[in-house]
């Protein structure tokens, strides 16, 4: 899903609830706040849909047997889409889209973000070095003033047995409060002589026991990383302004109104001051006084004392509730369709194979046979529920047929059971065939790629041995993982000189290229094959496909010249969804 929208989803919600409850303490605000903060660190753009995922929905299955092991079964369809791009139709902006969208693509999100992450970063290296730089001078000239605290009647260890150290200095704000583990309060020297030095002292206080300094990095470095997101910005400053409100509350709890009168006179002062030390923007500091837009808002936030109230909590509650509703639907909004799809997909098959004899899985009936066919028969009635549109269902089948498969009775040496590449019993590498096929078939029900690397990596840990077919699965699944360079190192096994290499072979290793940028590549391929067959359509589909998704669009108009000359609609193969394996355990349910 969207990384994005569901954070400006999550963004919004909590924002709008924090608007709501202008009139409840500042410390419900500030929750709410640092959960918006904290869901921009979370990625939640773990499915990234290519162009195929939203084209129209067209049967497009593979069907193999185990008669034979072919280096790949079936041809290259030519899908007729509707609203399929005609080069020859295409204006002068639309062919600008077409490169900007290329573009966009040649770009990885994450590679994207991680560039503009590593610059705000170094900017937060920045400020990091500005605020030791900063606390070092403050440190030449300070002098102790641990007395004070006790002076004022305030406690000076806090949670964690942290003790707060008391330093006079004259280059720092009336007060300042800074560090996690050894914290201290900086007392401006001039304020430490007046009658305000007591609430100084409590609001900085009060600032260390909140953990208002660790509050504040995280403010400084979200700032940093998301630098060019304003509304990240938007609710940093925000929560800035929150943590002082926060501060100043707890504060007026403890001396009232007295609280509020002395921090008007400390800003008055400090505004009036000939000399002003400006903190403004370094990271780390929590300090008594700010910008004047900020403290006009904290003394009208003191004029009346704000006390929680359970229609606060509820409301609070509400948006946190209807955040988690939000990510979880849109971030299974991305699943949904396509399990639905492949389900759409595999009972429209399934009702055209029923027009048809089944394809064999069982061998004659001879003793020699009578285990294996014993095992198929207890595999077909595990896979009753195999084409379940519940994805749960289709999880907990997955997990059945492979303690099933684990526990079986093996039909070669019991140590070569389930090793594809040790066993030289054909009755086990046909049911590890069977086993895998089934396997494979569930976890693409459920758009699970990830596992399907795993299923196959286990059953076939040696890429070039692997059984031709299931490379191009393989394949498959590192592009569903938008991984094209892993897919194109597996592809890249077949020997493409063979005339033997299928349609079906060319079209995986094309797309492979395509995704992974490597364009010229791919329209090597192509010309390689063309040079072999020249009359066939299915490479002059796929050359047009490469030239538009290379945005050569000189090119394909040539090819979309020639398949017109031959009544062919112009449609590029690429944007496809990619094929699913069919099993022939399936034939038989």
């Amino acid at each position: 899903m969207d990384y994005f929208i569901t954070n400006l989803v999550i963004s919004a919600l909590l924002l709008t609830a924090v608007k709501w409850l202008n009139q409840a303490p500042a410390r419900l605000h500030l929750m709410l706040l640092l959960f918006a903060l904290l869901c921009w660190f979370i990625p939640w753009h773990n499915i990234e849909l290519s162009i195929g995922d939203i084209t129209t929905f067209l049967p497009n299955v593979q069907l193999w047997s185990f008669g034979s092991l072919p280096e790949s079964v079936g041809s290259l369809s030519t899908p007729q889409l509707d609203g399929a791009l005609n080069i020859n139709q295409a204006s002068g902006w639309q062919r600008m889209l077409a490169a900007l969208h290329q573009l966009y693509l040649s770009v990885p999100f994450t590679t994207f973000f991680l560039c503009l992450s590593l610059a705000g970063l170094a900017l937060f290296g920045c400020d990091v070095w500005r605020y030791r730089q900063y606390l070092t001078g403050l440190k030449q000239d300070a002098m102790p003033g641990d007395e004070l605290l006790a002076q004022a009647d305030l406690e000076s260890t806090l949670a964690f047995g942290r003790q707060v150290k008391v330093k006079i200095t004259l280059a720092s704000q009336p007060g300042m409060a800074t560090g996690l583990f050894s914290p201290v309060i900086w007392l401006n020297q001039h304020f430490s002589q007046s009658k305000h030095v007591n609430n100084i002292l409590l609001h900085e206080l009060t600032h260390l026991r909140q953990f208002d300094p660790l509050l504040k990095w995280l403010a400084a470095f979200s700032k940093r990383v998301f630098w060019w997101n304003p509304v990240v910005k938007w609710i940093v400053d925000t929560l800035e302004l929150v943590i002082e409100v926060n501060c100043d509350q707890i504060c007026y709890q403890k001396n009232r109104e007295k609280y509020r009168i002395s921090l008007a006179e400390i800003i008055w002062q400090q505004n009036q001051a000939q000399q002003l030390h400006n903190t403004a923007g370094m990271a780390g500091i929590a300090t008594i006084h700010h910008a004047n837009s900020v403290n006009i808002k904290r003394l009208k936030a003191l004029e009346v004392e704000k006390k929680m109230k359970f229609s606060y909590l509820l409301v609070a509650g509400m948006s946190l509730f209807m955040t988690t509703l939000a990510c979880a639907h849109l971030n299974s909004r991305g699943l949904a369709p396509v399990t639905e799809r492949l389900h759409a997909k595999a009972i429209h098959f399934k009702n055209q194979r029923a027009k048809q004899p089944p394809m064999p899985v069982f061998l004659p009936r001879t003793e020699a046979n009578s285990e294996y066919n014993r095992q198929i028969q207890q595999l077909i009635e595990l896979s009753q529920s195999a084409l379940s549109a519940d994805v749960d269902e289709l999880d907990q089948l997955f997990h059945l047929i492979k303690t099933w498969d684990a526990n079986r009775a093996a039909l070669g040496a019991p140590e070569s059971k389930n090793d594809y590449f040790a066993t030289n019993n054909s009755l086990e590498k046909r049911m590890v065939m069977q086993v895998v096929s089934i396997l494979h078939f569930l976890l693409q029900q459920q758009d699970k790629s990830s596992e399907i690397v795993a299923l196959l990596g286990r059953y076939f840990p040696e890429p070039e041995r692997m059984p031709q077919f299931y490379r191009h699965h393989l394949a498959r699944a590192y592009l569903r993982l938008a991984d094209a360079r892993k897919a194109t190192e597996i592809m890249q096994l077949f020997d493409y000189s063979s005339e033997k290499i299928r349609p079906n072979t060319i079209s995986m290793m094309v797309r492979a290229f395509v995704e992974d940028g490597q364009y010229e590549k791919a329209l090597e391929i192509v010309e390689q094959r063309l040079a072999m067959t020249p009359a066939s359509t299915q490479l002059q589909y796929l050359k047009y496909g490469v030239l538009i998704e290379s945005s050569d669009y000189a090119g394909a108009e040539q090819v979309s010249h020639l398949l017109q000359q031959q009544d062919k609609k112009i449609s590029n193969p690429l944007t496809r969804e990619l094929s699913m394996l069919w099993s022939p355990v399936l034939d038989h349910i």
